[in-house]
């Protein structure tokens, strides 16, 4: 039963984003949106401050890992110098 839980991956992931899940990277983010539509799709931490990610996709690696608003963003990364 306890095979199709989600939380051990969603805890991976966590994990190698960061040595501390509680505290994300204050390294920058790898997702760029690309192409001329005007879809938001998240914000992304570029390393000094939060960023809107728009366009027709997003490209890069941590485009799963978008943030679902700025403040969440701001508030994740609080630590970062």
């Amino acid at each position: 039963m306890g095979a199709d839980l989600p939380s051990p991956d969603a805890a991976a992931t966590a994990d190698q984003a960061a040595p501390d899940a509680a505290k994300p990277s204050c390294t920058p983010m790898d997702a760029k949106g690309e192409g001329a539509c005007e879809k938001h799709m998240g914000y992304t931490w570029d390393g000094k401050a939060c960023k809107s990610v728009s366009g027709c996709k997003c490209v890069g690696q941590d485009c799963g890992k978008l943030f679902a608003s700025s403040a969440a963003c701001t508030k994740a990364h609080a630590h970062c110098p």
